[in-house]
């Protein structure tokens, strides 16, 4: 559950969050979401977010492959990168409701990891690798498998036969099992050793929907360029905590200009390998141009593993002025998410 970020975080208004560091090494995140109070109405987005390299060559390239492929520079970032897209129903406007079908709101981001150090194929999580599969004791010798002619009946040679191929698969489970438990270890050695610095930017465009009517138009309604620092992470106590300066744009109702914002963030989650709890909160600190209003969002959210690359997720969100203003304006969500990894990050 580990991962950093949600998909589309910044982009997508349905508890996606708002400070950006995906560094989940999943080759490809979908997510469909649902947001809003029932009372209201809701908001349904479709998320997909992808790293390029993995989603290209991460599903047929050998682990060793992809290390030397890291030697160059274009690589090392196309490795270290995350490309968002994503569309919803409605408008993403506060307080504003519109015809069913009339707009749609389509988000596109990308993010990059400047330091590169918690990657999978950074030297730290390389070199844990190494030591995993060469431990001794993952490597155990299989039983030999019996001979017909070793037994006086046939009974007795199927017998043996059967505890020998029960006795082959116990070695192999607790091979696998050791690995698994020595990836996950090598995953927390690498984010405990070092930093991560994440680059992004993203925007989000309102547009006509199948239900349009004339005059209705394309128009950006947000953008954003953001730095966020992920903090050392303790392997053991499992919290993640993140820093996030930004630039925001955003139009908050149709046709006005758009209010333009720096803000701070903060991000602080606690993992295990099944459940994932987060809260965030940004604040802006300074207004840019003619904009004369502040700016502020809280979110918590969950997510629990349902089955193999399965989590669902429930969450809130609110935004205001202020973080009070913001915590009485929040609204619930619910995700479901699909996380698919290549070969090579596959335990087994």
């Amino acid at each position: 559950m580990r991962g950093g970020s949600e998909a589309a975080a910044g982009l997508d208004i349905a508890t996606a969050g708002e400070v950006v560091h995906p560094s989940n090494p999943a080759a490809l995140v979908a997510s469909l979401r649902n947001a809003g109070a029932v009372l209201e109405g809701t908001q349904t987005s479709f998320v997909v977010q992808f790293n390029p390299y993995l989603l290209t060559k991460g599903y047929e390239q050998l682990y060793n492959e992809a290390l030397e492929a890291r030697k160059q520079r274009l690589n090392r970032y196309l490795q270290d990168s995350a490309l968002t897209l994503a569309i919803a129903d409605g408008a993403p406007y506060e307080r504003l409701t519109f015809d069913k079908g009339r707009f749609a709101t389509v988000m596109a981001g990308a993010s990059v990891d400047v330091f590169g150090e918690r990657s999978i194929y950074g030297e730290a999580y390389s070199k844990c690798l190494d030591k995993v599969l060469d431990d001794d004791s993952i490597s155990q010798e299989l039983p030999d498998e019996p001979l017909p002619g070793e037994f006086s009946s046939d009974e007795a040679f199927q017998k043996a036969k059967a505890e020998a191929a029960a006795e082959t698969e116990r070695v192999k489970q607790a091979g696998i099992q050791k690995i698994r438990q020595g990836l996950s270890a090598c995953t927390k050695q690498a984010r405990a050793s070092s930093s991560a610095l994440f680059l992004s930017v993203g925007g989000r465009w309102v547009t006509p929907g199948l239900k349009a009517q004339e005059g209705d138009g394309v128009a950006i309604q947000r953008g954003f360029g953001a730095a966020t620092l992920e903090l050392l992470s303790s392997g053991d106590a499992s919290v993640e905590a993140a820093l996030q300066l930004r630039a925001l744009y955003e139009r908050q109702s149709p046709g006005v200009p758009m209010s333009k914002w720096l803000d701070v963030g903060f991000s602080v989650g606690i993992a295990s390998p099944r459940f994932l709890l987060r809260v965030e909160a940004t604040q802006s600190f300074a207004k840019l141009e003619d904009t004369d209003t502040k700016r502020a969002s809280v979110i918590a959210a969950t997510r629990i593993v349902l089955a193999d690359n399965w989590t669902v997720g429930l969450g809130v969100q609110g935004t205001g002025e202020d973080l009070s203003d913001a915590l009485g304006q929040i609204h619930p969500s619910l995700t479901v998410n699909f996380a698919d990894l290549p070969k090579l990050l596959q335990p087994m």
